[in-house]
């Protein structure tokens, strides 16, 4: 199992993600909230174990609910779980990092997330335009989960 806990409870000291940050301090931090283990500690405390589901769209969904929440315990995967997120246009949309030439990836992106929120009726996403920046694209994540009933 892989764990995941927000980077502010790696300074927790004690917390189950501060004790892990001292076994893995270089731990992966894609998004500059959430810090990713590759290990889980074996006494951790109800810890939200993510489902398998056969929609990926699914699974970023429930993990994406779940770290949205403010909590002290973590979300533990698998690491096929893990690789699985990490490629989906949902985390790259999440992280908003794209270079320059990249455009047409974060345009992608974008519209699959987007046509994701549609299909299950999180209806406040609005169309792609050259002037949307990728944090602007995070931030309308943050206010679809903010609104949507999943969290």
């Amino acid at each position: 199992m892989w764990s995941m806990y927000k980077k502010s409870q790696t300074e927790v000291e004690d917390s189950e993600a501060w004790q892990l940050a001292q076994i893995y301090p270089n731990a992966a931090c894609h998004d500059g909230t959430n810090v990713v283990f590759v290990t889980a500690l074996p006494d951790a405390v109800d810890p939200y174990v993510l489902p398998e589901t056969e929609s990926i769209s699914d699974m970023v969904m429930l993990a994406a609910a779940y770290l949205f929440q403010e909590q002290e315990h973590g979300l533990h995967l698998t690491k096929a779980q893990a690789k699985r997120l990490f490629n989906h246009p949902a985390h790259r949309l999440w992280c908003a990092r794209y270079e320059e030439d990249q455009q047409a990836l974060f345009e992608s992106d974008y519209n699959a997330n987007r046509n994701y929120a549609l299909s299950v009726g999180l209806d406040n996403w609005p169309e792609f335009s050259v002037d949307l920046t990728p944090a602007d694209a995070r931030n309308i994540m943050l206010e679809t989960l903010t609104s949507s009933s999943v969290t």
